[in-house]
């Protein structure tokens, strides 16, 4: 009886460990080069700092990233276990960086929101914007993450995997990466 509980304990102790030194591997400053990505070029980076992830994708209007127009940011918090990452939305926003697509935004009144103005955030949790749904407070994208050669890989949708419950976690990678 006493083995089992040493068992218990070590492995415990050795899980606890490796998901410190997970952990600490993955703190920092991520990014990726710019991608053009169907038809949109957009640079992504991301901050992490304990267990909290902090996204910023940002659109430009050049190929070579130097012209920004369109930033969205998530904050989420992270708990990562073994090579599953799952994601609890804590906020979302776009923030339009330049005049015209704030005029443009509000013209559409995208997220039902008619009150861009440039280089102000607007919070999106839970809103409707045009094609995409933007996560409500709370809600959890299950997916996984793996490094390879100091490079950060995210999961992405495949295989009819959309990330919304344990079971339906992400399993395939993305074909771009993360760098520090």
């Amino acid at each position: 009886m006493k083995l089992k509980w040493l068992v218990i304990l070590f492995t415990a102790s050795f899980l606890a460990h490796f998901s410190q030194a997970t952990q600490d591997v993955l703190q920092g400053d991520w990014k990726t080069e710019c991608l053009i990505l169907e038809e949109d070029v957009v640079q992504s980076k991301i901050n992490i700092q304990e267990n909290i992830w902090t996204s910023i994708h940002t659109g430009y209007e050049d190929e070579k990233c130097q012209r920004p127009y369109l930033e969205f940011r998530q904050v989420q918090k992270a708990l990562v276990l073994g090579a599953d990452l799952d994601l609890t939305a804590i906020e979302s926003s776009y923030t339009p960086l330049t005049n015209e697509i704030s005029e443009a935004l509000n013209l559409i009144r995208y997220c039902g929101i008619e009150t861009w103005k440039m280089g102000e955030a607007q919070i999106v949790n839970g809103k409707e914007c045009q094609d995409f749904q933007a996560p409500k407070i709370g809600s959890v994208l299950y997916t996984t993450y793996k490094i390879s050669v100091g490079r950060l890989y995210l999961g992405r949708p495949g295989k009819g995997k959309r990330g919304q419950t344990a079971e339906d976690r992400l399993s395939e990678y993305e074909t771009y990466f993360y760098s520090k």
